[in-house]
C-alpha cells in the first residue's frame, strides 16, 4: 500500500502523501511479522506507569494499541512513525504529519502518545545499562506525563500528545535526557556567540561577544523584526593578538555593552567557548521554579555527570529560553521565583523572532492580542508589549560548575571587578 492510498483509505487529506513519503519503502520493507512489543499489552501497562501516566488511562491508550493492530492502514502508519521516529536521526517533520481525527476522532491524539510512550522502554533500558538510580529514571520518564497535561489543556481534556514533542522525546528514546529534581540536563556543544573569560587573580568572570553581532541600542540582538536598528544599533567587534584581546563585553544582567575592553591574556583565562562540551539546561512544565530547587538540580547535575558520563566532561551549565528573558524581571518583579533564580546565572542576548514564548503561555506560536486570553499577568504584560510593537525577546545563560558553592549569593552580579 502507498501512501496515497492508505491516507485515501483512512480519509485523511492527501496533502500529507509528500510528508509522509520519505524512508516509506525501508518502512514496508521492515514491517514485522508479528505484534511489535510496543503495542503489546503487558508493555504498554510498564511504560504508562513510567511516564507516570493514571491507571484509568491505560484502558483506553491499550484500546486505541489494539485498533490500530487490527487496522492494516493504520499499523502501516504507525510502524512507518514509529520507525522514522526511532532510527531515522535526519527526520525532522514529524510536526506536519496528518492529526488522524477523521480516522480515530477524539482518539487521534493517542496515536502518537503510544509512539513516544516508548520513550519510557528504550530510556529504561539504557539507564539500566548505565546502571543510573531509579529516581533518576522516573523523573526523566515523567515529561510523558507533562506532554499528557499539556495536550489535555490544548483539547479541553482528551488524552494523546502533540505531534510537535516527537522529536523532543527521541531524544529521550536515545537516552540523551535526564531530569534531576526541578530541571532537565542534555550534554551538548557550546553554541553561544560569546567567549567567557575568568581573571587569574581576583576570580571576577566575563563573557565577551563575538565580533560581527548586530545590536540594539539597549544592547540586545538585533534583527528580531528583520530590520537593524540604523540609528541606535551598533555591531560587536574582536581584536586579538598573541598579548590581548578588545571586544564588548555582555553583562551578567542580560545585554551587551557597547563600551569596548582590552583583556591581557597573561592574566585571564579562557573558560568557555562556541564548540565546547557543555550541559544544557531544560525547564520543564510543573511546580514552581525556587531558587533552592534549581541549584540543588544543578548541584546533582554536577555530581551525576562525572559518576555515570566521565567521557563527558563539561565546562559549564547553559540554557537558551524565552525564561531567560530579562523583560520578565520588569513583568514578574524581584520576588518571583523564576526571577530570582534568573538572578543567580550569568545572562547575555541572544536573537528572536519577537514572539518568545508564545507557545508555552499560550500554547499557540500565533497570538492575536485582540482575542487572545488575559488572564494572567504575564500574558496580560505580553499582550501589552506587542500592542506597543515591543518584541517579546529569547535570553541565554551560562552559569560555571566552580560558582555552585556561591549559588544564591547572585555571584555574577555582585562579584569584584578585576
Amino acid at each position: 500500500m502507498q501512501p496515497a492510498e492508505l491516507l485515501q483509505r483512512l480519509g485523511e487529506d492527501q496533502k500529507f502523501e509528500e510528508v509522509i513519503d520519505h524512508g516509506w519503502q525501508e518502512s514496508q520493507s521492515s514491517m514485522p511479522a508479528s505484534l511489535p512489543v510496543f503495542l503489546q499489552r503487558e508493555q504498554i501497562r510498564e511504560s504508562c506507569v513510567w511516564g507516570a501516566l493514571d491507571s484509568d488511562e491505560v484502558a483506553q491508550i491499550i484500546g486505541v494499541a489494539e485498533r490500530i493492530a487490527d487496522t492494516p492502514a493504520l499499523f502501516q502508519l504507525f510502524w512507518h512513525c514509529y520507525r522514522l521516529w526511532f532510527e531515522d536521526n535526519e527526520y525532522r517533520r514529524f510536526a506536519e504529519w496528518p492529526l488522524l481525527e477523521k480516522s480515530l476522532g477524539d482518539e487521534s491524539g493517542v496515536f502518537y502518545l503510544l509512539v513516544i510512550l516508548d520513550a519510557a522502554r528504550h530510556a529504561v533500558e539504557s539507564h539500566h545499562q548505565r546502571k543510573l538510580p531509579e529516581e533518576v529514571t522516573r523523573e526523566t520518564c515523567s515529561d510523558i506525563r507533562i506532554a499528557r497535561d499539556r495536550y489535555r489543556s490544548i483539547t479541553g481534556g482528551r488524552l494523546g500528545a502533540e505531534l510537535r514533542l516527537m522529536g523532543w522525546f527521541r531524544i529521550h528514546a536515545w537516552g540523551l535526557l535526564f531530569r534531576l529534581g526541578r530541571l532537565q540536563y542534555i550534554a551538548n556543544s557550546f553554541s553561544g556567540k560569546i567567549k567567557v573569560y575568568k581573571h587569574l587573580q581576583t576570580g571576577a568572570t566575563l563573557a565577551l561577544n563575538q565580533g560581527g553581532v548586530q545590536f540594539t541600542g539597549e544592547g540586545y540582538v538585533d534583527g528580531a523584526l528583520g530590520k537593524f536598528d540604523e540609528k541606535d544599533g551598533w555591531t560587536s567587534r574582536w581584536s586579538e593578538d598573541s598579548e590581548q584581546i578588545t571586544a564588548s563585553p555582555a553583562s551578567p544582567l542580560g545585554m551587551a555593552v557597547r563600551q569596548e575592553v582590552t583583556l591581557k591574556k597573561q592574566d585571564w583565562e579562557l573558560r568557555l567557548q562556541p564548540g565546547d562540551q557543555v550541559l544544557a539546561i531544560h525547564i520543564p512544565e510543573g511546580k514552581d521554579m525556587t531558587v533552592e530547587d534549581c541549584g540543588e538540580s544543578m548541584r546533582r547535575a554536577n555530581e551525576f555527570f562525572p559518576q555515570y558520563f566521565p567521557e563527558r566532561p563539561f565546562k559549564a551549565l547553559v540554557s537558551s529560553s524565552w525564561i531567560f528573558n530579562t523583560q520578565l524581571e520588569e513583568i514578574l518583579g524581584p520576588q518571583s521565583n523564576l526571577v530570582g533564580y534568573m538572578r543567580e546565572l550569568y545572562l547575555y542576548p541572544i536573537r528572536s523572532n519577537g514572539k518568545a514564548g508564545f507557545y508555552f503561555v499560550w500554547y499557540t506560536d500565533e497570538v492575536d492580542p485582540v482575542t487572545a486570553p488575559r488572564d494572567t499577568r504575564l500574558r496580560r504584560a505580553y499582550l501589552d508589549y506587542l500592542e506597543r510593537g515591543i518584541p517579546i525577546r529569547n535570553g541565554s545563560m551560562f552559569f560555571l560548575p566552580e560558582h555552585l558553592d556561591k549559588f544564591g549569593t547572585q555571584h555574577y552580579r555582585n562579584q569584584r571587578s578585576p
